[in-house]
């Protein structure tokens, strides 16, 4: 008998472990579906809308196109003196305070542009990117690797001598090519070396520079690795307007349009099938000539059988119920117009 409850123990114990682990299972694949969903709404971020200009644009204008989107995050991409002028036009208009993000590259927070930037400006600068030395050191390690690798394994071709005025082509320049792409450099001055596919350079690490007027400087406040945002929890982010919190931002749906214009546009279903956005409609949609004349539609796939009830008026029975058909008018004009033939009539006859 007792080892018989033993033997029930151990089966009890086994199929708990069973249960925790399908539990333990579920929960990662809860936390795992979370973070795809997450991952998936930071990836359908988009731009409202992309504002191009040159310098002989009138920056007050444009930034006034951008300040009626209700837009507050800001990305400009530009030269040092492009920026330097943005930067004007925008403290013109309010928009460098609080309720404001603006998101810079290099030349933004350079020069002529840091000394107009707003406080707050938040900026990416690569680590090592002035570095030239390191730079020039790092490829010609890199295409000296890849071309060992090359001699290695493939039988290079002679190349063509000299580029101008000659068309031919180098055999081994695509393959070498590939394997340049392919090549990894760890131990590179100025980082990690890979490429990906587009020929960019990945792993390459940034500082997250913010710039605050107080100390009237950037202040370096994390560091970007490429696939990671690594903060610096020393030194707290100080956005436009002097504030130590981050912004609070309010999704606005991009549906919704103003037409101010006498032209017709269709919305709702019939508006997203048109527009692309859907390949078919199965709902209660009521067929007219209308809609026929811009899409197909199949047979009703149900019949509903409403009808409306209304009550009954009981008729009532006059003496001038008779007239009811037409107004009084038209009796009047009719009768008018019976004397009036009737008189024709006399005449011709009298006088013929």
């Amino acid at each position: 008998m007792k080892k018989k409850k033993n033997k029930i123990k151990k089966m009890k114990n086994k199929n708990k472990r069973k249960k925790n682990k399908k539990n333990k299972q579920e929960k990662n694949t809860n936390k795992k579906n979370k973070k795809r969903k997450k991952n998936k709404n930071k990836k359908n971020k988009k731009a409202e809308k992309v504002l191009l200009f040159s310098p002989d644009t009138n920056m007050t204008a444009l930034l006034l196109e951008a300040k009626d989107l209700e837009a507050r995050v800001i990305i400009l991409s530009a030269s040092e003196d492009e920026a330097a002028a943005v930067y004007k036009a925008a403290r013109q208009l309010n928009m460098t305070g609080s309720g404001y993000v603006w998101l810079v590259g290099e030349r933004e927070m350079t020069g002529k542009a840091l000394s107009e930037a707003p406080d707050g400006l938040l900026g990416l600068q690569l680590i090592n990117g002035k570095n030239e030395s390191a730079h020039i050191t790092d490829a010609v390690a890199v295409v000296a690797q890849s071309l060992q690798e090359l001699f290695e394994k493939e039988n290079i071709t002679e190349p063509p001598r000299g580029c101008v005025g000659n068309t031919n082509i180098w055999r081994t320049g695509p393959l070498f090519k590939r394997v340049l792409m392919s090549s990894k450099y760890p131990d590179g001055l100025t980082g990690r070396i890979e490429f990906n596919d587009d020929g960019d350079r990945r792993f390459a690490t940034y500082s997250i520079l913010n710039y605050q007027q107080k100390p009237g400087r950037l202040v370096q406040v994390g560091v970007f690795n490429g696939s990671q945002v690594v903060m610096n929890p020393q030194r707290k982010i100080i956005w436009p307007g002097g504030e130590t919190e981050k912004p609070v931002g309010y999704q606005m749906s991009t549906k919704l349009k103003v037409n101010n214009s006498n032209k017709k546009e269709w919305n709702g279903m019939m508006g997203e099938l048109l527009g692309g956005l859907a390949d078919m409609i199965v709902a209660p949609l009521t067929i007219n000539n209308e809609r026929a004349q811009y899409i197909e539609f199949s047979k009703p796939f149900k019949y509903q059988g409403l009808t409306i009830l209304v009550k009954k008026e009981i008729p009532r029975s006059t003496l001038d119920s008779f007239m009811q058909p037409f107004q009084s008018t038209l009796w009047l004009l009719v009768g008018l117009s019976v004397h009036v033939v009737a008189v024709m009539l006399y005449l011709l006859d009298r006088f013929r």
